[in-house]
């Protein structure tokens, strides 16, 4: 089972032992829930969902330990762990920028609502662990332009 939840940027799943029964319940909000199966199939929930084995094993990919795939997985995972001792006005900074696309530093202070202050430590921050970089603005060269690496 893996959380979808998009407060929860670690996505990790829970593994549990075969025979187990997982019951959620107690689920209400003001939006509508679902659960996602497989990835594709979206069934709404009201009030309970129960999981339980299915009767035929899963396949399982095994990727050679220099895939870039593996190495992908391997950063996001390092990412998280990094994110949950990261400060908060850097993962919004993080999270704007990743939404948004490229901006300046007056443009982050005006969607985040942080303080300039604030925003001038949280993209130095940013750029010494090496999330964010920053390039001249071709329009204006005293502007800087900051960015999520590719």
């Amino acid at each position: 089972m893996v959380s979808v939840n998009s407060l929860d940027i670690t996505r990790r799943p829970l593994i549990v032992p075969e025979d187990s029964f997982i019951e959620v319940d107690d689920i209400s909000s003001s939006l509508r829930c679902e659960v996602v199966l497989d990835g594709k199939d979206r069934f709404k929930v009201d009030k309970i969902v129960e999981c339980t084995n299915f009767s035929q094993s899963a396949n399982v990919i095994r990727m050679k330990k220099d895939s870039t795939t593996v190495s992908a997985l391997a950063k996001k995972v390092q990412l998280a762990d990094e994110l949950l001792n990261m400060p908060p006005s850097s993962k919004l900074l993080l999270k704007t920028l990743e939404y948004e696309g490229s901006l300046t530093q007056k443009e982050l202070v005006a969607k985040t609502l942080l303080p300039d202050r604030t925003v001038r430590l949280a993209l130095r921050h940013l750029l010494d662990k090496g999330y964010v970089k920053r390039r001249v603005s071709l329009r204006d060269t005293r502007q800087r332009i900051y960015e999520i690496p590719k």
